[in-house]
């Protein structure tokens, strides 16, 4: 399949973009081309999402037979992502981990968990209202071709699996920069 990414540098991109390489799968990643290197074998469309029609015109001469939107912050993005993959056969559009906050019932968490945001975080509030108003429950009632093929846990499960295989999973116990940033958030929340 050509597969069509938009980011495909970050921690759970990157490791999306390898996972569809080694299955055999033609990737183009859309980014600014500022983060970091791709993968042997991906090609790369340079642009800025923001630049709305550049962007939506680009992706709809791709002819792609799916694509990932790793990089959807606002109501905008995702207005100019569901016009960029217009007649994709599938699209996936992820959201932000914000949504549910940093305190969970349970792990790993599912698209059941409650939503707790994080309310210092700028974006939350925008996508919190979107998981409101869109919400599985509902994209099931009103959407009934919306069909997930697998759930979170099977697809975070494949991405972890992934970051395993190449080493990517560094020793927690031996890093400590998130402490303190999560120290911080707690004391925001109580």
């Amino acid at each position: 399949m050509k597969i069509g990414i938009v980011g495909g540098t970050g921690n759970i991109s990157l490791s999306i973009v390898r996972l569809l390489l080694t299955q055999g799968h033609e990737v183009v990643c859309f980014n600014r081309g500022k983060t970091a290197k791709l993968p042997e074998g991906t090609r790369l469309i340079q642009g800025d999402r923001r630049n709305r029609e550049d962007f939506e015109c680009k992706m709809q001469a791709e002819k792609f037979d799916a694509a990932i939107d790793i990089i959807c912050f606002n109501s905008d993005d995702a207005a100019s992502s569901v016009r960029a993959f217009r007649g994709v056969g599938w699209f996936i559009q992820t959201s932000t981990v914000c949504t549910y906050g940093i305190k969970y019932d349970y792990f790993p968490s599912d698209e059941t968990h409650p939503f707790r945001p994080i309310p210092d975080f700028a974006i939350c509030e925008e996508i919190f209202a979107h998981h409101v108003y869109y919400s599985s429950e509902k994209l099931f009632r009103d959407v009934p071709e919306f069909r997930p093929q697998i759930s979170i846990e099977q697809g975070m499960a494949q991405v972890f699996e992934a970051m395993e295989r190449e080493g990517r999973i560094p020793n927690s116990d031996e890093i400590t920069w998130e402490d303190s940033i999560i120290a911080k958030q707690n004391r925001i929340l109580i």
